[in-house]
């Protein structure tokens, strides 16, 4: 369920950057460049100081295993989590936290190893509600197979089951983007 457009979206993600340094902005600006296999993997590849940076924003891949996980806190300042280097990013706008600060906590799950994974499975705590939806940047080429879309899923814990909650068209170039208003159990498949 696509609660706003493409352009609207990266309106909001642009407005809660304006507090963010220039080095934040142009991050963002990779993250929708065309060419997403070719971005930076450390703040020392931007331009200039990265004081500013949230150092942790960018980063390496994790290990080449199929499960990791990566702690981060946040603020209600916004930011940005890397789940898997820049291929795949959690977009927080400033006001979004239900609380002031917190620990984010994501485990990852690919089904195979990459470049050959079809679903990526992320279990996010604390679970919470959001004040503003966050958004999951995915790299349009990050999960392999030729179905022409990816699809978000929740899992219910209630029914035990997993449910479709959303689906992206991949467009050449464009990165995969869903706006979830929840932190808990989800998977993106191709």
């Amino acid at each position: 369920m696509r609660h706003e457009p493409l352009l609207a979206s990266l309106k909001r993600c642009q407005a809660a950057l304006a507090k963010r340094s220039v080095q934040v902005v142009a991050l963002l600006g990779a993250l929708l460049s065309a060419n997403c296999g070719d971005l930076p993997t450390s703040p020392s590849d931007f331009a200039g100081s990265s004081s500013d940076l949230n150092t942790t924003a960018v980063k390496p891949k994790p290990s080449s295993g199929l499960e990791w996980t990566v702690v981060q806190p946040m603020t209600n300042d916004g930011g940005y989590i890397a789940l898997d280097g820049v291929d795949v990013v959690c977009s927080f706008p400033q006001g979004a936290l239900p609380v002031d600060a917190t620990t984010i906590t994501a485990r990852m799950k690919l089904n195979a190893p990459r470049g050959q994974a079809t679903r990526i499975e992320f279990d996010f705590q604390p679970s919470m509600e959001f004040e503003k939806s966050i958004t999951l940047i995915v790299s349009n080429n990050y999960l392999a197979g030729t179905n022409p879309r990816y699809t978000l899923w929740f899992f219910d814990p209630e029914d035990g089951e997993w449910d479709r909650e959303d689906h992206e068209d991949v467009v050449p170039g464009q990165p995969i983007i869903f706006d979830i208003l929840h932190y808990s159990k989800y998977a993106i498949s191709r």
